[in-house]
């Protein structure tokens, strides 16, 4: 399973993170609009990416894309994922 949690601000998207569970380990690849954005180490069969427009911790990767789908304030989406 993979959820995916977008944060915003008064610009618009700040914060971005993707995490999937159940997962076999091993490293896969991200694809947003089909272009590769970052990988997911599984370990113990779970994995976290985050972005930010600005980020400010080790391991966040830059926002620099744009999200397209209307998100509603503090919404979670749940995504099917195939592994």
């Amino acid at each position: 399973m993979a959820n995916v949690e977008v944060q915003f601000g008064a610009a618009g998207a700040t914060g971005l993170e993707v995490e999937i569970e159940d997962a076999t380990d091993g490293s896969y690849t991200l694809l947003i609009a089909g272009m590769e954005r970052g990988t997911l180490a599984v370990s113990g069969g779970k994995a976290t990416i985050r972005f930010e427009t600005g980020p400010d911790d080790a391991g966040e990767l830059p926002l620099d894309f744009v999200i397209i789908r209307r998100w509603r304030w503090g919404e979670r989406q749940r995504v099917p994922a195939q592994f």
